[in-house]
């Protein structure tokens, strides 16, 4: 059996913040009902919230400093993360806007996420790992050998295996792909 290849790379994601005075990157434009937004409203999530989610291959997040809102989103979509000690959680947008619940709830359970959703609370790297949201924190210098060390042990298995463990993660997570802010 062929073995799988990876070289890690020290680019950003696609998903990452803008620098100050950039355009945001391109996102779909659809709405949970399946029609056009106004142009008044924000864009939608949904086309990188799927294409995390529908992604038939493990992903593991290296989260480094705050994650707050999609950046949020994005590391509870992974299958794996990993959080620096300084990494940092938050939904504040859940005083404007809805929060994707589901794989929120699916990590942390339907009390904590709740609270995580309701109030926007900050939550830090050792109480994100108290709380099942991360599976480890590592020192900032250490996150992304980490997050890659972790990627290739994964990537020992074989392909075919793999896409079936990711499916079957999948199909127990329960997730319809709709509008991921009805998740």
């Amino acid at each position: 059996m062929p073995s799988m290849s990876w070289r890690p790379t020290r680019r950003s994601a696609p998903w990452s913040s803008p620098a100050p005075g950039a355009s945001s990157p391109p996102v779909s434009t659809s709405t949970s009902s399946g029609g056009s937004e106004s142009p008044s409203s924000p864009p939608s999530s949904d086309r990188w919230h799927r294409t995390v989610l529908e992604f038939p291959l493990p992903v593991v997040a290296a989260v480094n400093g705050a994650a707050y809102g999609g950046g949020f989103d994005l590391a509870v979509m992974c299958d794996l993360r990993i959080a620096s000690t300084s990494a940092r959680f938050a939904h504040p947008e859940h005083a404007f806007s809805q929060v994707v619940y589901a794989p929120l709830h699916d990590l942390v359970g339907g009390a904590v996420a709740r609270d995580l959703a309701l109030t926007g609370r900050v939550v830090d790297a050792e109480e994100a790992k108290t709380l099942g949201l991360v599976t480890r924190v590592v020192p900032e210098d250490e996150l992304l050998d980490d997050a890659v060390a972790v990627a290739r042990e994964i990537a020992r298995a074989p392909r075919a295996v793999l896409l079936r463990m990711k499916e079957k993660i999948s199909l127990r997570a329960g997730i319809r792909f709709g509008a991921t802010l009805d998740l």
